[in-house]
Parts: C-alpha cells; structure tokens; sequence
C-alpha cells in the first residue's frame, strides 16, 4: 500500500508542476486545456515507446 501512495504522491506532485508551468507562461490556459496536454503528451510517449523511441 505505501509503494502505491508514493507513486500516486508522485504523479501528483508532476501534474501540478506542469500545471504551475502551463500558468506561468499562459495565464489564461484552463484546467481543461492542461488536462488535455497532460493527456496528448503521455499518449505521445507510450506511441513512442511502442516504437522503440525514447523522450527520456
């Protein structure tokens, strides 16, 4: 269970750094937007993955 919490923490901790991002250099971006980029980019990753490529 605490491996689960900490990776929950974890993931929470990079949303809201992204969305603190997102704000910064656009102030009118809604939460809808971010969700939605969030959502695009990790699609994009597990696409590249399943290539072969790797963004990390």
């Amino acid at each position: 269970m605490f491996e689960l919490e900490s990776t929950v923490r974890r993931i929470l901790v990079k949303c809201l750094e992204r969305i603190k991002q997102e704000l910064r250099t656009n102030t009118s971006v809604t939460w809808l937007e971010i969700k939605a980029m969030i959502i695009n980019d990790l699609k994009s990753k597990v696409a590249a993955e399943k290539c072969g490529l790797n963004f990390y």
